[in-house]
C-alpha cells in the first residue's frame, strides 16, 4: 500500500520465500501509509492500521488502501464514529483467523479493491464470514463487472465503478 510496505515485502522475498511470488506496484508515488500503524508488517497476516470504535472495519490492499483512510476519515467526519482500517496486504496466504477475528469483532466490514466481484478479497472474506457464521455485515467494494463505456482518468474510471470515498461512504451509512 506505500512504499515502506513494499520495501519490507521485497525483503522477505529476497531473504526468506522459498517459491514464486506476485507483487503489484503503484507507479503514482504512493504517499507514506503505514508510519503510525498498529500493527507491524508480517507476511500473512493482516495488518492494523487504526482501531476503530467496533462500528466498521474497512478491508484493503495495494494501491486502494489510501482511499481505505480517506473513506474512514470521511465516516467519522458523517457519523462521529472510528472506522478501523486493516491492511490485507497478503492474499496468498490469506489471513483466515485475522479476517474471522475482525468479522467477529465488527458490526459492518467493508472490503474495497480495484479488483471485479468474484475471486478477489471481497468473495474471500465473504466466505469465512459464511463459513463461521459472522454477525458483521460484510459489503464489498470493487470494479463493476461489465463494461463501462467512460473513459478519463485513473481516479474518474475508479469514481465511475462507485470507488471513491464519497460514495462508498453513502452506501455505507
Amino acid at each position: 500500500c506505500d512504499p515502506e510496505e513494499m520495501r519490507l515485502a521485497t525483503t522477505w522475498c529476497a531473504t526468506e520465500s522459498t517459491g514464486p511470488v506476485y507483487m503489484r506496484l503503484g507507479k503514482a508515488g504512493e504517499p507514506d501509509l503505514t508510519a503510525n500503524a498498529a500493527d507491524p508488517f508480517e507476511v500473512g497476516k493482516v495488518r492494523v492500521l487504526n482501531s476503530g470504535d467496533g462500528s466498521l472495519c474497512i478491508l484493503s490492499y495495494g494501491i486502494t488502501v489510501d482511499m481505505a483512510l480517506k473513506t474512514a476519515a470521511l465516516y467519522k467526519e458523517r457519523t462521529g464514529q472510528e472506522a478501523a482500517v486493516v491492511s490485507c496486504h497478503t492474499i496468498k496466504p490469506l489471513d483466515e483467523n485475522g479476517i474471522a477475528e475482525i468479522l467477529r469483532k465488527y458490526q459492518k466490514v467493508a472490503v474495497i479493491e480495484e479488483h471485479v466481484p468474484h475471486g478477489g478479497l471481497g468473495s474471500r472474506v465473504k466466505g469465512i464470514a459464511c463459513d463461521i457464521a459472522a454477525p458483521a455485515r460484510v459489503l464489498g467494494f470493487s470494479l463493476k463487472d461489465e463494461f463501462i463505456h467512460f473513459y478519463g482518468n485513473h481516479t474518474e474510471l475508479l469514481d465511475v465503478h462507485g470507488l471513491s470515498p464519497d460514495k462508498i461512504v453513502g452506501s455505507l451509512i
